[in-house]
């Protein structure tokens, strides 16, 4: 349900929902263990080919559409459920432009570098409390719904409490096994996020 469509070549690989790997105590719930280095690169190299590059300037008009898109079709969410990291800035945008305030953070790891995920998604301490979206309407925003394994395990997590549950996102794949309920672009090139296309200030090497 966006504005545009875009048919881009698909690049062969897994992909990268705009989101760095976070440490996670063991036993979280959903964990799986990785070996994955910590330092594994988060974005795509600027010679990537078929690259959706998204600006700071266009992401303000595209989660003001995204939006207008979830107001003019009549849904009114009581609560937005962020996906962290990657939704964090998308949610704060649409919170704003849908005048919500009612916000919970789930941090979900899932995409440990490019390409490279952990066996099943899981979450992240600390996270918020998904009772307190009882009775609710949600509404799940997340970057990019790209093989969509994400969104599937946070939306399952919400089911038993929300009333109501509907996910939108700047970006949709075409492999996506969660079909989002909004969606700005459909496009199967490798996005260029503007919060995750450089590296980290620190080199990558997280904290302990």
């Amino acid at each position: 349900m966006g504005s545009s469509d875009k048919a881009e070549p698909l690049i062969e690989n897994e992909g990268l929902p705009g989101s760095a790997p976070a440490s996670a105590p063991t036993g979280t719930p959903g964990s799986a263990p990785t070996n994955a280095p910590v330092n594994a690169p988060t974005h795509a190299p600027a010679n990537t080919p078929a690259r959706e590059v998204l600006t700071w300037d266009r992401f303000g008009e595209v989660t003001r559409e995204l939006a207008r898109d979830i107001w003019d079709s009549g849904y009114r969410p009581e609560i937005i459920v962020s996906v962290a990291r990657g939704g964090l800035l998308p949610a704060g945008a649409i919170a704003y432009a849908l005048d919500l305030k009612s916000m919970l953070v789930l941090n979900v790891e899932f995409y440990t570098g490019i390409g490279v995920t952990l066996k099943d998604p899981r979450l992240v301490e600390p996270s918020g409390d998904v009772r307190g979206m009882a009775g609710k309407k949600v509404l799940i925003v997340d970057d990019v719904a790209d093989s969509g394994r994400t969104l599937r395990f946070v939306k399952e997590l919400c089911e038993e409490y929300a009333t109501e549950i509907r996910v939108a996102v700047l970006y949709e794949k075409s492999r996506s096994v969660l079909k989002p309920d909004y969606a700005y672009l459909h496009t199967d090139a490798w996005i260029a996020f503007p919060w995750s296309d450089k590296d980290p200030v620190n080199g990558g090497q997280a904290e302990a």
